[in-house]
């Protein structure tokens, strides 16, 4: 089990200890199947059991903890079947907030989402390594999420962000081949451009063929 390092700072500490789980499983020093002893992480956190089992839970909904009767928590492991089912949403609700998002977005909103990309670019010309990854992977998931929030369908942008940390470990740990920050690049301009002319039918047939160019990837589509 991975030491903590988190301090106490203006959230609860159930969630300082969902932030820090999610981490540790995102960035693989928590392993799929891997048990999570409510007691131990009480232990290595300083804190009682129960912010540690009310962050367990919130993790658990969010599909990444799998909580057993009598057994307790584990690092949940995604079937194939799982990740075709999160893919499949994704391509059907990132491609409808992303139309709504054309119709909406404001000039400010699109020039967030020009510096959103600027600073994705430059992560992307440096060496890629396991916490270059965590890096590239948020500020990727900042630009998406900039251009649902634009949609104003905050409902429809909380699934989405549910589907996103559902395979969040998946995209971390194997989605960053060698030619994917060039590709990434090319697909992010074609959104910023199609959002820049308000063309929202483009941008969610657009979209939905890149989501399912990377689900390939996974062989899962």
């Amino acid at each position: 089990m991975p030491n903590s390092t988190i301090k106490l700072q203006n959230m609860r500490m159930k969630d300082l200890i969902e932030k820090e789980l999610m981490n540790w499983i995102m960035d693989g020093r928590l392993d799929k199947g891997q048990r999570l002893r409510e007691d131990e992480l009480a232990e290595i956190f300083g804190v009682s059991r129960i912010p540690v089992r009310e962050a367990l839970h919130v993790l658990e909904l969010k599909g990444l903890v799998e909580v057993t009767p009598y057994i307790g928590a584990t690092v949940r492991q995604l079937s194939s079947s799982e990740v075709k089912q999160v893919y499949l949403m994704r391509c059907l609700l990132e491609p409808l907030a992303a139309e709504h998002a054309a119709e909406l977005i404001t000039k400010k909103e699109l020039n967030n989402l020009k510096r959103i990309q600027e600073e994705l670019e430059c992560l992307c010309c440096v060496e890629h390594n396991p916490e270059n990854r965590r890096m590239v992977y948020d500020k990727n998931r900042d630009f998406h999420m900039a251009i649902y929030n634009a949609s104003k369908m905050d409902i429809l942008v909380n699934l989405i962000n549910n589907l996103w940390d559902n395979i969040a470990f998946l995209r971390i740990r194997s989605a960053y081949s060698p030619d994917y920050p060039e590709m990434m690049k090319r697909e992010h301009r074609d959104y910023i451009h199609l959002l820049s002319v308000h063309d929202g039918k483009t941008l969610s047939k657009v979209l939905r063929e890149n989501l399912e160019q990377h689900a390939k990837f996974f062989q899962v589509i």
